[in-house]
């Protein structure tokens, strides 16, 4: 088959690279997962397609229950926006229903709003545009980074990106 495709005893096996583009994310993290026991391999570089999704998608479950039961309420509403896709494809419908969930999740739950971040609209388009500069730069990841992610980013999520940027600008 093609398109990183196999069939082993009637299941479809995807290399890795294709794993990477269904599950939004670079090899690089497709590889790390399986070092963390997320999910695992059939063979060198190969994933069984229903085993891995099945794997990955109760992983995030999990993590997603962790951080509500440590009132991580950031990190519950960026687990939360990882559910935008059908078909292996982003689908923007879906990211904005994943935002406006996040949203109404944090207005109903009983996070203290002191702790819930927000920049105003200035400061998320500083940050967008700086980390587009330190993806040309390459100072960033440039296929994992792509301005669909930067502009979906949270408050949270430019600020940490932010401080990487300039942390790695300053080594």
């Amino acid at each position: 088959m093609s398109n990183g495709k196999s069939k082993v005893d009637n299941a479809v096996v995807l290399n890795t690279e294709a794993i990477a583009k269904m599950f939004n994310m670079t090899s690089r993290r497709v590889r790390q997962l399986v070092e963390e026991g997320v999910i695992e391999r059939v063979g060198l570089g190969r994933f069984n397609l229903v085993d891995t999704v099945s794997k990955y998608v109760n992983f995030i479950k999990l993590l997603a229950d962790a951080y509500i039961n440590a009132k991580d309420w950031a990190n519950t509403t960026r687990v939360m926006q990882l559910y935008n896709k059908s078909g292996g494809k982003v689908l923007q419908g879906l990211v904005d229903r994943r935002k406006e969930e996040a949203e109404l999740f944090l207005k109903s739950s009983t996070v203290n709003k002191k702790e819930v971040l927000k920049l105003n609209e200035t400061g998320r388009k500083e940050i967008r545009e700086l980390l587009k500069k330190a993806r040309k730069a390459k100072i960033i990841d440039t296929a994992f980074h792509t301005d669909e992610k930067i502009n979906a980013y949270t408050d949270t999520e430019l600020l940490s990106y932010q401080a990487a940027v300039v942390n790695r600008t300053f080594k």
